[in-house]
């Protein structure tokens, strides 16, 4: 006993014990990584276990024993070609690799493991590694260092591999690995050269442990309200389903008036909805997988059409009934998203995005609503997947271009100010919406370069031609929310100006009643910077549903374009007419420029001048056009 230091043992054995008490309380996650990790853990607490018995057996010097020593020691030395390997498979595990890829690679470790365990088997006799001499007395063999070179070979593959495998198992994963393969090689020389000090199940303990806390750790993939599968485990579940050819149906439910909830109750009450909903949700069926993967949305998961319709329906019932949540009932405006085959799509990040769009295809003002996939929507969907992608390429190769819409003067007879406007074209797809692909541009990151790249457009555009600005009073041109706000991107367009030798009067930079509505400082003061400049602003859509006459009065505009929407319906109902032309009144006599939009008929022009509408924007006089036919319709000095 005294040759023998077994507090490190004793230490490994009570913290592997306490991993595996943990890690079994824990939910519980399907994927293979999950199940080789507690292999793991099984692995390193029957290797310290055996090390600890064999080493208490040995310094017991006890003849009598000599078998039972024998056998727990050839036992020790199987797990330890197993604890390298069980090292391998973890690792294998964690790279995204199908499944069949992963088993495939898999099989070519265990060839060296396997003569290995042959060598230990045959050492029974042999007496290779170790043997007990006829008093019972333990003696190492010939080749006793042969396990530990095996230890060695394999600790320098696992660590050569997660290198070259890097991208698939992530940079932290590799950190991590390499983490293990540090602490157990030192542990494992220390015990080698000292003899006395028995730390490669100590080394092994360790290393368990890091893994654990690190990558393994069931809660890390818990949401903590809930208690339900977070985001994180989504990702990995939904690749390994796919990865395995297995059918995925799911129920996504987003609570949409969680913020309104927020504000009028608490943000404690809307926590306890989201947990009663959860509960709720959970009883639908045994079979079915909860995951929360936004802070208003939970998604379901199944994988037979029996439990997709059972679920769908129970989801919706569910959601229509009132909760009670501190005294207070409470009812959840929500849109439920309903997806067979979902496997389809592949990707995680794909799946969350086709239920992203799902969700922006329902009005807000719709209060409720249930929508299920189908062949047209994932056809809209691919179709802004496409342009996303092709967003990178429009950006690259500068592919987009600037049209021009001219803004027409009644009491002048010809066109007095354009607007400047954003369009792009597919090779295969043809001209986009411009509100999708500036929607795209701005959920991507993209808005600002676009926004300057244009800019600089206009303004080579009239530098070529500045004779048109004695014409015209101004180009307007559209700045997104994400453009305004930006920090320097003011600064950046008033420089493009100078390099150009512009006048800063010739512009005039619109604002839309979202941005408007969105009063900030940083507004305030780009709007500062603007007017000290000579740089008008102009509020558009005005009437489209979020601006008013407080927001007008705050900010320092000079002209106001009018929605076309507020022009639908005015020919035939008296009151709508009365309506626009009220606020034209109120508008000119607060001194504001008036432009009206979506004039497409003689009809909508002869209404608005009779309601006092000098300058008319619309399909009736043009609509957008390129650079050679505005300067065309420039040159005709009436219309």
């Amino acid at each position: 006993m005294k040759e023998y230091n077994i507090d490190f043992l004793v230490a490994g054995l009570v913290l592997l014990l306490l991993i595996l008490y943990h890690f079994m309380r824990q939910k519980k996650l399907d994927s293979s990584s999950t199940r080789i990790f507690w292999c793991f853990i099984m692995v390193g607490i029957s290797d310290v276990l055996f090390d600890l018995l064999s080493t208490l057996l040995i310094a017991g010097d006890n003849g009598s024993f000599a078998w039972l020593s024998k056998l727990c020691l050839t036992t020790l030395y199987f797990l330890q070609i197993l604890v390298p390997l069980s090292l391998v498979y973890y690792a294998m595990s964690l790279r995204n690799l199908p499944r069949s890829g992963t088993q495939k690679a898999m099989m070519g470790w265990t060839v060296i493991p396997t003569l290995m365990a042959v060598t230990v088997l045959f050492n029974y006799w042999n007496g290779w590694l170790f043997y007990f001499d006829s008093q019972g007395l333990y003696h190492r063999g010939s080749a006793y260092m042969l396990m530990y070179y095996y230890a060695v070979l394999y600790a320098a593959a696992v660590g050569l591999v997660s290198v070259y495998y890097r991208k698939e198992l992530g940079k932290r994963n590799v950190w991590i690995l390499w983490e293990f393969l540090l602490l157990e090689g030192i542990c494992t020389m220390v015990q080698a050269f000292t003899g006395k000090y028995l730390m490669t199940g100590f080394g092994i303990s360790l290393g368990i442990t890091i893994l654990y806390l690190t990558i393994s750790n069931p809660g890390v993939y818990i949401d903590n309200l809930t208690g339900v599968f977070g985001k994180l485990y989504f990702a990995k579940w939904f690749q390994e389903q796919v990865d395995k050819g297995k059918h995925i149906h799911m129920v996504a439910v987003h609570v949409r008036n969680l913020k309104q909830i927020n504000k009028i109750f608490g943000n404690s009450s809307g926590d306890q909805l989201l947990v009663q909903l959860t509960e709720r949700l959970s009883e639908i069926g045994d079979n079915i997988k909860i995951f929360r993967i936004s802070g208003r949305r939970l998604l379901l998961m199944m994988q037979s059409l029996s439990d997709y319709e059972k679920c769908r329906d129970k989801t919706q019932e569910i959601c229509g009934q009132t909760f009670l949540v501190n005294g207070e009932q409470i009812s959840i405006s929500w849109v439920i998203c309903g997806i067979v085959n979902g496997e389809t799509l592949k990707e995680a990040d794909m799946l969350l995005a086709y239920l992203e769009y799902m969700s922006g295809l329902v009005s807000d003002r719709e209060r409720t609503a249930l929508i299920q996939s189908s062949a047209r929507i994932m056809e809209g969907f691919l179709y802004e997947q496409e342009i996303e992608r092709f967003l990178e390429t429009a950006l690259e190769q500068d592919l987009f271009e600037v049209y021009y819409q001219p803004v027409y003067s009644i009491s002048e007879g010809e066109y007095v100010t354009l607007e400047a406007l954003s369009r792009l074209r597919h090779p295969a797809l043809g001209y986009i919406p411009p509100d999708v692909f500036i929607t795209l541009a701005e959920k991507n990151g993209y808005i600002s370069r676009i926004g300057n790249m244009q800019f600089r457009k206009i303004c080579r555009f009239i530098k070529e031609n500045e004779r048109i600005m004695d014409q015209i009073r101004n180009v307007k041109v559209n700045l997104s929310p994400l453009e305004l706000l930006k920090h320097g991107h003011i600064k950046a367009l008033m420089d493009i100006i100078r390099e150009y030798e512009l006048k800063y009067s010739y512009f005039q930079f619109e604002i839309t009643e979202t941005v408007a509505t969105e009063y900030s400082e940083n507004l305030i003061m780009a709007a500062d910077e603007f007017l000290k400049a000579g740089i008008g602003l102009c509020l558009d859509d005005f009437g489209s549903g979020f601006a008013n006459l407080n927001t007008v009065l705050k900010l320092p505009f000079s002209a106001i374009k009018i929605d076309r929407s507020l022009l639908v319906g005015a020919g035939e109902k008296p009151h709508v007419a009365r309506f626009y032309q009220n606020i034209v009144s109120i508008l000119k006599d607060m001194g504001y420029q008036i432009v009206a939009e979506g004039a497409e008929t003689k009809e909508d022009t002869e209404l608005l001048r009779s309601w006092g509408v000098d300058m008319i924007q619309g399909f009736y006089f043009s609509k957008p056009v390129n650079e050679e036919t505005i300067l065309e319709l420039l040159g005709r000095s009436k219309v």
